[in-house]
């Protein structure tokens, strides 16, 4: 096996990602190019068998974490199939590279359904990370049944609010591209983490990703009431897929109204011919004093199709390195 800079065109790697059963947009071409264009550093990969032929694509954002270089692999690498033999060389050739470019650490989180062998990939260089559990357990959401349908097979009280809203009309929603709603998710994001506590992105970091290389794969959606935002999220769609990347919302007396903005966004994406609703990320252990509680309230009302996946699997480059950051990372 080897692994080399990818030399695939744009329709080289989307078709692979989307002929895997273990694909997801987050490794999308398009998802790289929005990131560059975010001021992000992406390198992307090709693992190859000894016969040429293609075992693997990777996307690697990379970040500097403790004055050190990492590379993150959102829902990645994605491997043409599950075989524990074949995934463990491929993350052995993978620190190989990551050490002879300066990397000390790469974050793999491949999308495959939980199966206790994976966790034989532990090694000397290979530690299961001790945090960021909520990238291993997410819902999905088939979306193509009748909107009647869908909506008696949600949560009950989940049903009663967004009846009330559509009986009492409160809110508009609106979504694009365009700055001045990204501005506004901007508004309610930040507001969101610093009463929540958890990280956000720089205010200007949206204003970059949303609207670069093709408008039709990212946009923002709002909720307003009176004209003042209260709900927002960022969708990514490719083909009969869209994936939720991030939201924020204000609490208002009347409803929850993360929940409404996500059933609005739900009925438009059902318009548009998408199928399958990937709620992208809820906690293993929910727990009501983490700042995740509110989102994943609004997840689960919805009654998508939780899949727990494979642990996230960090490889260092250095076993020192290891020994000393596996508690932390």
């Amino acid at each position: 096996m080897r692994i080399e800079k990818s030399s695939c065109s744009q329709s080289e790697w989307d078709a692979f990602i989307c002929s895997s059963p273990f694909g997801d947009v987050l490794q999308n071409y398009v998802y790289g190019e929005k990131k560059k264009a975010a001021g992000g550093t992406v390198a992307r990969y090709a693992w190859y068998g000894d016969n040429g032929s293609l075992l693997a694509l990777g996307q690697g954002i990379i970040k500097s974490r403790y004055g050190l270089r990492a590379q993150f692999f959102p829902r990645g690498p994605v491997f043409k199939e599950y075989n524990l033999t074949v995934i463990k060389q491929a993350y052995k050739e993978l620190r190989i590279n990551q050490k002879k470019n300066g990397l000390f650490l790469s974050k793999c989180t491949p999308g495959f359904p939980y199966v206790d062998e994976y966790l034989n990939i532990e090694s000397r260089y290979f530690k299961k990370a001790r945090m960021r559990n909520i990238c291993q357990r997410t819902s999905r959401l088939d979306i193509s049944p009748s909107t009647s349908e869908l909506l008696g097979s949600f949560r009950k009280n989940l049903r009663y609010y967004l009846r009330k809203d559509d009986k009492n009309n409160l809110y508009k929603i609106m979504s694009g591209v365009n700055s001045e709603l990204i501005y506004d998710f901007n508004l309610i994001h930040q507001e969101t983490a610093s009463k929540k506590g958890f990280g956000a992105h720089t205010s200007t970091y949206y204003e970059e990703f949303i609207p670069a290389f093709n408008f039709d794969f990212s946009r923002v959606f709002l909720l307003y009431k009176d004209k003042k935002p209260l709900a927002g999220a960022v969708i990514l769609t490719h083909e009969k897929k869209a994936t939720y990347l991030v939201g924020a919302s204000l609490s208002d007396k009347d409803i929850p109204v993360g929940s409404v903005l996500l059933w609005n966004i739900i009925q438009q994406l059902k318009e548009e011919g998408v199928e399958l609703f990937d709620f992208q990320g809820i906690p293993i252990n929910p727990d009501s004093k983490k700042p995740e509680w509110g989102v994943y309230q609004a997840k689960r009302g919805f009654r998508g199709e939780e899949i727990l996946l494979v642990p996230e699997i960090n490889i260092y480059s250095n076993p020192a390195a290891a020994y000393f950051l596996k508690s932390v990372i």
